[in-house]
């Protein structure tokens, strides 16, 4: 994807949560992360899936069984406001207790809150994200 392309998805972006009632450059940012995390992890766990599928053998979920609901390409599928109360009481939740403690994402991600304020909002920006190109090395960063 171009930057230009790319700088002006991330900028309406940033104006969709000005608009929404964030407006704390800070926390932005730290929501904007949160929610390219989860894609990520979601594109994660199915290329480990696909693998493990390929090679006849059992890995470890990310998102266990019970959890597959959390997962982004299920997540994005949900109406805003169930999206908004899945986001809030589950996957934070899970993002905070779920995610190996003792690791180095683990203490990153204790004190993960969902700040979104509004359905509208949270479904703007899981569109938005959609269209990110995540998984090509110079968008991840």
């Amino acid at each position: 994807m171009v930057n230009s392309v790319l700088k002006s998805k991330i900028d309406s972006l940033w104006l969709d949560f000005h608009s929404g009632g964030i407006t704390n450059p800070i926390t932005v940012i730290e929501q904007i992360s949160y929610l390219m995390f989860v894609r990520l992890l979601d594109i994660t766990d199915s290329r480990n899936e696909k693998r493990a599928a390929r090679l006849g053998k059992d890995f470890k979920r990310i998102f266990p069984s019970d959890k597959q609901y959390l997962r982004w390409s299920h997540l994005r599928n949900q109406g805003g406001e169930k999206m908004l109360t899945i986001v809030r009481e589950r996957l934070f939740p899970f993002l905070r207790t779920g995610m190996r403690p003792d690791s180095a994402v683990g203490r990153f991600l204790k004190d993960a809150n969902c700040l979104i304020p509004n359905a509208n909002l949270l479904v703007r920006a899981v569109n938005a994200i959609e269209e990110l190109p995540l998984t090509e090395g110079d968008t991840k960063g």
